[in-house]
């Protein structure tokens, strides 16, 4: 029996014996959650439970708060947001980037017995109370169909996973000594008897959601005598055990009419191609092919595929440039500010996204950059120092990042090229820190891989992104760049920077 029939048959139990229960129903999710909305669990008036709401990390907190709603007898509302990375930090560490609002619903045991109507009325005048949707309220999933023609001991495991699964399932099967309750306790109904077109009828009587059918006698021309049959009831799906020589022989005593007609949904052989052998991989492959007819899917496998996207810039812009005098941001080469150049070296790169942090200056920047593909990142505490901005930069970064090249805006000889080759290594050499090389230190420009992300989110004051650097310095990427050692902090390093960039480049500081 599945958690689903599991839950509603523990609350048949308790109302039955009159006994307070609280029913836990998620009434709301929103990203990536365990269940969805109107999963159920039921929590005893002795703090036991059946059921889960979570991947079984919430579910001793939530009998704790149904506890308390049941002897208050007044519903009340649960919600948990696990979307932050903190999450782990206050117990749950559900990791699944999501967040539910749980409704918990007493019930005092004096309704006896308690109906399904008379338990949806309920849950619903509790969610409107709570001021929650009532969309929750949500029968078990609908069940349908399966009749499974032979008795084996193939069927049994087929039987009884099918059952777990929502299925209703008839057994038919002539031979008494293979077709009992004892032998299949989970199937609806048992037939001992061949299939006529009376019993036909009778099983395949819903036209509205007719049943599937899968068939594993084991005798040639019974499975003959069942298809002939059961070309009469439009079915959607009908499987056949066995090989597919066998198959083509069967067909071969079909008319063309009845071939033609059964070709659409006759699987055979039927399943799955998983592998395996015996009873229960058969029972898996064909479970799992009567569930794709059955939502509609297509089955693939879904291996696991690592985004595939350009690193995301953070160009530090908050400094105050005390040294400086003046915003340094704002110091013209040739009359391109520092911080536009910076912005138009990250774009002709191969990086991706660009992030601008901006500190006591912002306003002058964004008129700056003003027209270029940019996003902005205030950092309201740039008087902590730069970790702050490197922090700030993280925390605005989009959900699927997964590699930061943080760079300044004080480096002017630093290049497209020089930000390829720095990607380029980290790429090749699969490191979670790239970073530049200049007089005998590691330094920025650097990449940092997702994986490094809590290290630069717990940087505080001045320890700036070579904290992290000389933390990972056994596994950093280097990359040579004698450039970006040439960086302008003081009046001074303008003049020399000036000097440098006449001689390389041609262009004149102002």
């Amino acid at each position: 029996m599945n958690l689903r029939r599991q839950v509603s048959q523990s609350i048949g139990e308790e109302t039955s014996s009159g006994k307070p229960f609280v029913i836990a129903i998620l009434a709301a999710t929103s990203g990536s959650t365990y269940h969805k909305s109107g999963t159920r669990m039921i929590v005893r008036q002795n703090g036991t439970w059946t059921g889960m709401l979570s991947g079984g990390c919430l579910e001793t907190g939530i009998a704790e708060a149904a506890l308390a709603a049941l002897s208050a007898q007044t519903p009340t509302t649960l919600y948990y947001d696990t979307t932050d990375d903190a999450d782990v930090t206050l117990g749950s560490g559900l990791g699944c980037k999501g967040s539910l609002t749980i409704a918990l619903i007493p019930f005092d045991g004096s309704s006896t017995p308690l109906k399904d109507s008379d338990l949806d009325s309920h849950i619903k005048d509790s969610l409107e109370f709570l001021g929650l949707p009532g969309g929750s309220i949500k029968p078990l999933a609908e069940r349908r169909d399966l009749v499974i023609f032979g008795a084996g001991v193939d069927a049994k495991p087929l039987c009884q996973w099918a059952s777990d699964l929502d299925w209703n399932v008839s057994i038919v099967d002539p031979r008494p000594a293979f077709v009992s309750y004892e032998n299949f306790p989970e199937a609806t109904q048992i037939f001992q008897a061949h299939l006529t077109r009376e019993l036909a009828d009778e099983i395949f009587h819903d036209k509205s959601n007719p049943a599937f059918a899968i068939i594993m006698t084991h005798n040639f021309n019974r499975d003959i005598d069942i298809l002939k049959m059961l070309i009469h009831y439009d079915l959607p799906y009908i499987g056949l055990l066995g090989p597919g020589k066998r198959a083509h022989d069967i067909m071969k005593k079909l008319t063309p009419r009845d071939r033609h007609a059964l070709a659409p949904v006759l699987r055979a052989p039927m399943g799955l191609s998983l592998g395996g052998y015996g009873p229960e991989a058969i029972a898996i492959a064909t479970l799992a092919e009567t569930q794709s007819e059955r939502y509609k899917t297509h089955p693939e496998t879904r291996r696991y595929e690592p985004i595939d996207r350009r690193p995301d810039v953070i160009i530090l812009a908050a400094g105050m440039s005390s040294r400086m005098g003046s915003p340094k941001q704002l110091i013209k080469i040739n009359n391109e500010t520092l911080i536009r150049r910076a912005v138009v070296t990250a774009g002709k790169s191969s990086a991706g996204n660009i992030f601008v942090v901006v500190g006591p200056s912002s306003q002058a920047i964004r008129r700056e950059l003003d027209g270029l593909s940019v996003t902005f990142i205030d950092n309201p505490d740039f008087h902590e120092g730069i970790a702050s901005s490197i922090v700030a930069g993280i925390k605005g970064l989009p959900a699927d990042s997964r590699t930061a090249l943080i760079m300044t805006c004080d480096q002017p000889l630093i290049t497209e090229r020089d930000l390829n080759d720095l990607i380029t290594v980290f790429e090749k050499k699969l490191c979670p820190v790239a970073a530049m090389t200049y007089d005998g230190i590691l330094g920025v420009p650097a990449l940092f891989d997702v994986y490094v992300y809590p290290d630069l989110l717990s940087l505080k004051g001045n320890g700036g992104a070579k904290t992290v650097i000389q933390r990972f310095s056994d596994e950093v990427a280097t990359c040579p760049c004698p450039r970006a050692s040439t960086d302008c902090d003081t009046p001074d390093d303008i003049l020399k920077i000036q000097a440098v960039i006449e001689s390389v480049t041609g262009e004149r500081a102002t």
